[in-house]
């Protein structure tokens, strides 16, 4: 910048306030831009294990399925269902094993909870889950089966559409026994 003396020209001092401005606007455009989004954020419902191994099924590993929605069976094995969760079975070969609902959150009968269990991209099973036995320690038993290999399944849950009461906070959680 160019000097008279010791002073600025106007025209300098014009420059710096419209040069200061702009970088303003960009570092604050740029600041709402970034605590706006979501990046930082885990949501709610995010996996907590991407698999759940069999040799582990006494700990922690589970994946949860959470704010269930008022669907139609329809909509409920289709796309629109946000309430779905991809998973693998892991162990040793030739173990049985059980896939098993617990209730968390907000309880309602299970004749309303609905769920399409799929195995390799196929739909094995669409039930409640009042037709489902009960496990030893008050979950669902939703599957039985034995492991061939690492498995892909997929699980879509939705809630009946002829519900009338609440459905906020309807979650589930996915293990492994």
């Amino acid at each position: 910048m160019k000097k008279n003396g010791n002073k600025y020209t106007v025209k300098d001092v014009y420059r710096m306030c419209i040069v200061t401005g702009i970088l303003l606007f960009i570092v604050s455009c740029t600041f709402g831009i970034i605590s706006s989004s979501n990046i930082n954020i885990v949501p709610f419902d995010d996996v907590t294990a991407n698999y759940i191994s069999f040799n582990n099924s006494n700990t922690t590993d589970m994946i949860k399925v959470s704010n269930l929605e008022k669907l139609s069976d329809t909509k409920g094995v289709s796309f629109r269902n946000r309430s779905n969760k991809n998973f693998k079975v892991l162990g040793d070969k030739n173990h049985t094993f059980q896939i098993v609902l617990y209730h968390i959150g907000t309880v309602i009968d299970d004749q309303y909870i609905h769920f399409s269990l799929s195995h390799q991209g196929k739909e094995i099973i669409r039930y409640t889950l009042d037709q489902m036995q009960e496990s030893p320690n008050g979950g669902k038993i939703i599957y039985e089966g034995v492991i061939k290999d690492e498995e892909d399944w997929n699980l879509k849950m939705w809630v009946d559409h002829t519900y009338k009461g609440s459905v906020k906070n309807i979650s589930y959680e996915i293990r492994i026994q």
